[in-house]
Order: C-alpha cells, then sequence, then structure tokens
C-alpha cells in the first residue's frame, strides 16, 4: 500500500469508519489543511496527513510524594490513509509506515484538546526518518483534532493499567 503523500496545490480529502475492539469511531471528512493555528507552522508545507485509531495505555504509578497516579505508558494505534491501514503508532513516539520507513519525534509544545476528554494536541521535532521516500525531508508532526484518549481520575494499584480509545489526525510537515 502507497501512503498518499499531499500535494500543496490538491489537497487529498479523507473519510472513514473503523471499530476498535467492541467500539465503532468515526470522523467527517477533513481537508489536507492543517489546522494548525495553535502552532506556529505556516512557514512548513504538508507531506503527510494520516488519521489514527487506538488506546492511549495509562500505568498507576508512584508520584514523587508516593501518590498514586495515572501516568502515560504509550500509545497504540492504527494509522489510516484513505480508509487503508498504512503503518502503526506506539511508544518513542513513533510512527512505523508499511511502505514509507519509521519516523520518531519528540515533543516540543501543546495545546489543549476540545474537552477535557481529549488528549492534548502536541507538536513534535522529527528526531529520526527515513533517508528515502516520502518522509526523508519531514520536520514536524502536528497531533491535531483528538477525540478521546485522556483517562481522569483515582487509582489506587500501582502497575495497574488502563486503556482509553482516542483517534487524531496526525499531519507531517517539512
Amino acid at each position: 500500500m502507497a501512503l498518499t503523500v499531499i500535494d500543496t496545490k490538491k489537497k487529498m480529502i479523507h473519510s472513514g469508519l473503523i471499530g476498535l475492539t467492541c467500539v465503532a469511531i468515526s470522523y467527517p471528512p477533513t481537508s489536507g489543511n492543517a489546522q494548525s493555528a495553535p502552532f506556529n507552522v505556516a512557514d512548513r508545507t504538508e507531506i503527510l496527513e494520516v488519521r489514527a485509531f487506538g488506546i492511549q495505555l495509562y500505568e498507576c504509578r508512584a508520584d514523587t510524594d508516593g501518590k498514586t497516579v495515572w501516568a502515560l505508558r504509550e500509545p497504540v494505534a492504527t494509522l489510516i490513509d484513505q480508509g487503508k491501514t498504512v503503518g502503526r503508532h506506539y511508544a518513542g513516539p513513533t510512527w512505523q509506515f508499511n511502505d514509507a520507513g519509521t519516523v520518531s519525534g519528540k515533543l516540543l509544545t501543546t495545546q489543549p484538546g476540545a474537552t477535557a476528554a481529549d488528549v492534548p494536541l502536541l507538536k513534535l521535532a522529527v528526531v529520526s526518518r527515513p533517508s528515502e521516500g516520502p518522509l526523508k525531508d519531514v520536520a514536524f508532526i502536528l497531533r491535531l483534532d483528538t477525540r478521546g484518549g485522556a483517562l481522569k481520575g483515582l487509582c489506587r494499584d500501582a502497575g495497574a493499567l488502563q486503556a482509553e480509545p482516542y483517534d487524531a489526525r496526525y499531519v507531517f510537515l517539512r
């Protein structure tokens, strides 16, 4: 499966429906325009946009005061482009594509999601990328249009795990 690289003159339209375990999540069509208002990326060119469907996995850990709190352990998500699975997203944070290599990033800044139930929007700097292919020049990754994934509440047992379903749009910029 080939990735659909965004042509800046003609943006791709994405829509779809996918089931996660027993929960179906749908999203409306979105244009390739990165709604990047919370992040200063006007001088960047969008080269790829994918949708992620999966979970944010949390672990109950003791904080510095010895109180137990939920801490993000890792994302586990499928990457979708035009209704087709094109890769996966996991700890690192890392995006591994079926035919375009692997990209890893580090957090630069965050903005709140639309609701308290949504994980934050992110701007990440790319720290590793393929040396060839459509992602060879990627410099930044945005996580936008997040839905779900935030975990609130008490955790009592250190080591306990809790998965929260989420979906998001990831935009790769050069």
